[in-house]
């Protein structure tokens, strides 16, 4: 993992002498769906990944990797929403999310506080689990007293 990182005992709060934690959740740093990067990344506040990233990336407040982004590496953040793509070793502090089309592939080094996975969202080791993951636990009706199609 990087050499860069958090202990329990760290506040989740932007390193900004006059920051304030709200003003880095409404107003975070972006990478867009047109930017590919590679290598490692230290964001002091939250952040949007719109478009691919390799490496290692830490942050002390909350990572989104929304629909048309894809991580792969390392991640270690207080907070992690997935709505894109996760290929990595994870240390999410507090919170994991894994939102509908949302797919984590790799290792959780320490397990969050916070586990939530929605409907439709994948989940596994490799890409086989997380695929079989998300073809066993997504309902393949919308009605709770529907079976194989009919209704009882």
């Amino acid at each position: 993992m990087s050499d860069f990182s958090f202990t329990e005992d760290d506040l989740e709060a932007p390193i900004e002498d006059d920051g304030d934690l709200e003003e880095a959740e409404e107003n975070p740093s972006r990478l867009g769906a047109d930017v590919e990067m590679k290598g490692r990344l230290l964001v002091r506040r939250a952040l949007d990944l719109a478009g691919e990233y390799d490496g290692n990336l830490v942050s002390n407040s909350s990572v989104r990797i929304l629909p048309t982004g894809k991580l792969i590496g390392d991640i270690d953040a207080f907070n992690v929403i997935i709505e894109g793509e996760a290929h990595v070793k994870m240390l999410a502090r507090k919170k994991l999310e894994i939102l509908k089309g949302g797919k984590f592939v790799g290792d959780l080094q320490i397990q969050p506080e916070v586990i939530v996975l929605s409907e439709f969202a994948s989940f596994g080791k490799d890409d086989k689990i997380a695929d079989e993951f998300y073809k066993e636990y997504a309902r393949k009706d919308s009605g709770p007293d529907k079976k194989d199609g009919k209704k009882s």
